[in-house]
């Protein structure tokens, strides 16, 4: 279980510290690092949707995944309302950033690094719930 947290912690590390990074001086004008977060955060919120799809479509007999949100659980039921649900929630919270970014540019920029965080968390528990469902539906157990 350390070894799982210490990863989980040294990926959230890398992400956060790509999102905020500054192009060096010697190279042209990139992307800044807000737009890179607000990527990252749209290709991790697909990777949590097909996630929570899955793993709220294929139950095992011993073990039922269920949505962790409290305010997106009704939906759990019907995975399409739940994914379009969680995307304008989503699309709210980049457009809000993008409003404060006008004025604020670095706490919109932690905040996005903020969310960036938190939905590698979801994304991550996905992948771990996903593996005990499929463990349960065969059987299998890990050699250690």
């Amino acid at each position: 279980m350390v070894y799982k947290d210490a990863v989980l912690w040294r990926l959230m590390f890398v992400v956060v510290a790509i999102g905020i990074a500054a192009p060096a001086a010697s190279q042209p004008p990139g992307v800044q690092s807000f737009d890179v977060l607000v990527g990252v955060n749209a290709v991790l919120h697909v990777a949590d949707m097909v996630g929570t799809g899955y793993t709220l479509t294929h139950p095992a007999p011993t073990f039922r995944a269920r949505e962790s949100s409290p305010y997106l659980r009704p939906l759990e039921s019907r995975p399409a309302a739940l994914a379009a649900a969680s995307g304008a929630l989503c699309v709210v919270e980049v457009w809000a950033l993008e409003k404060i970014r006008r004025r604020h540019p670095k706490i919109a920029t932690v905040a996005m690094a903020g969310l960036v965080a938190v939905k590698l968390i979801g994304v991550t528990n996905n992948v771990r719930i996903t593996g005990q469902l499929q463990a349960a539906r065969t059987g299998w157990r890990p050699p250690l």
